[in-house]
């Protein structure tokens, strides 16, 4: 699976250091290791260096999502939270798409309200 992100020596690709999404996929896949998995401990390793060494270089909205994803990987974030984040990453840095952001925060509010009501109607 990881031969993709590797040279013929088995060694991560100097290349992929330049590709932020691909390393910061590297770095979300290598969060879900094994101890004892060394594979993904070298990518853990590889990948976080090279995400750390490149945020001062990424425009606004990628440099948020890879601190995020440094701090906290994607599979142990709570969705509904990482959704709210991303809605105001978006309003904050791109305004293209008015009707989008609309949307979003509609959809993120009818489901807060749906779990309200059932959270209402299991404790009442």
């Amino acid at each position: 699976l990881f031969s993709r992100f590797s040279e013929q020596s088995g060694q991560f690709s100097e290349n992929l250091r330049e590709d932020v999404r691909g390393l910061q996929s590297l770095y979300e896949a290598s969060q879900l290791a094994y101890v004892g998995e060394t594979v993904l401990e070298e990518a853990t390793a590889f990948s976080s260096e090279h995400l750390r060494a490149r945020i001062s270089h990424m425009e606004q909205r990628m440099s948020r999502q890879v601190q995020h994803a440094l701090q906290v990987p994607l599979h142990r974030r709570v969705h509904r939270v990482k959704a709210r984040e991303d809605i105001e990453t978006f309003e904050r840095t791109d305004r293209r798409s008015q009707v989008l952001h609309e949307f979003a925060w509609l959809d993120f509010n009818m489901v807060q309200t749906i779990h309200q009501r059932e959270i209402r109607d299991l404790s009442g």
